[in-house]
């Protein structure tokens, strides 16, 4: 009844999990093939370009019950109560990377080599936490990784290939967000927002 998706990686995730709570410590534990429709570049994803093998996904939250505070509403959902939650998670597998490339990468560089059907590592770890104050609740997420566009992070950027070896390189990314949000009477709710995404590219070594 508090589900929020936050630090839940298994909501973009097509596959299996399994949970279990042991007093106010709730630990899943997943694997499966997160959502690559979420690309934003000419390089279309294609069922070929799926992992060969499932990411790994795990979640260790703290949550309390008897702490509850009320989350301002969204474009799809209204208010909605949140329990004091203190969580990480993370995730790691390899993305296939390569097929369908060749005529975008040859048209930003007409000399380079075909770029190298290959799996590259990704990896994310992602902290999050919503504490209620009478009527406060400071929410946040923060997250770091590398080739971390198949959970959205390094603002959805796929890993990048090298014109001149055909060989890629994932992005190393971090970025969250915060919010500090007040319930007022009468369904009324004030929040203020910030979020600070970041991505870099290092040479392969």
């Amino acid at each position: 009844q508090f589900s929020t998706n936050w630090g839940n990686l298994i909501h973009a995730t097509t596959g299996i999990y399994v949970a279990k709570s042991i007093g106010r410590v709730h630990v899943q534990v997943g694997a499966g093939r997160p959502d690559f429709v979420l690309y934003t570049e000419p390089l279309a994803a294609t069922p070929n370009a799926a992992p060969r093998l499932p990411f790994v996904e795990g979640r260790v939250a703290y949550i309390d019950p008897d702490i509850v505070g009320e989350l301002p509403s969204s474009a799809v959902t209204g208010a909605r109560p949140v329990p004091l939650t203190i969580s990480i998670s993370g995730a790691y597998g390899k993305q296939r990377v390569g097929v369908g490339e060749k005529a975008a990468v040859i048209a930003a560089a007409p000399s380079a080599v075909d770029p190298v059907i290959e799996d590259v590592s990704s990896w994310i770890v992602s902290a999050e936490a919503a504490l209620p104050f009478n009527r406060f609740v400071l929410a946040g997420e923060w997250y770091v990784g590398k080739g971390a566009n198949a959970y959205i992070g390094a603002v959805r950027q796929r890993p990048r290939v090298d014109p001149t070896t055909g060989r890629h390189t994932a992005l190393s990314s971090r970025g969250g967000w915060v919010q500090l949000s007040y319930s007022l009477p009468e369904r009324w709710t004030s929040a203020l927002a910030s979020a600070a995404p970041a991505a870099s590219i290092r040479s392969r070594r």
